[in-house]
């Protein structure tokens, strides 16, 4: 089962927005049942969700309408999270992928306050061919089991640019 989450993303250099949806596949269940919250239920390291996907659609405010992007984000980078989604031209900043949507994980404190689960799903996915990778520096995914608190992005002053 999934579960879909939506962003408001706008381009800070043009001013376009974007809806964009992540779907996120709910728990995976294991021989050890995790529930939601139950401190009695020994945790078992599986990943009780993960983001398997996004949709992205363009708003064109005149029109009133959400036009599909389809296979191609036009050289874009988002950046969506918990705390302010954004676009950039990834050509401009060396080291962004384009086409990319980077991700933070959705569930943080106060949700999953004492859990078991959070701060584990975060990564880069291609919006081209629809495969995540790892968004970690230094990247030593094997030793990451969590970040608490989540990731949060910080939008860059485009004035400094100019």
């Amino acid at each position: 089962m999934c579960s879909s989450h939506k962003f408001l993303v706008v381009d800070e250099k043009t001013g376009q927005l974007y809806h964009v949806r992540r779907f996120v596949r709910d728990r995976v269940y294991t021989k050890k049942l995790l529930l939601h919250y139950d401190s009695d239920v020994e945790y078992d390291g599986t990943d009780p969700y993960v983001t398997v996907g996004f949709d992205v659609h363009r708003i064109d405010v005149e029109k009133g309408e959400l036009v599909y992007m389809d296979g191609s984000l036009g050289g874009l980078a988002m950046f969506v999270g918990l705390n302010h989604s954004f676009a950039l031209c990834a050509g401009e900043f060396p080291g962004v992928k384009p086409d990319s949507i980077y991700f933070t994980d959705v569930f943080s404190p106060p949700y999953w306050d004492g859990g078991a689960y959070g701060g584990h799903d975060v990564g880069i996915y291609n919006y081209v061919d629809g495969t995540i990778s790892p968004c970690y520096y230094p990247v030593d995914v094997e030793s990451i089991q969590r970040i608490v608190p989540s990731p949060m992005w910080f939008t860059p002053n485009f004035t400094t640019f100019n």
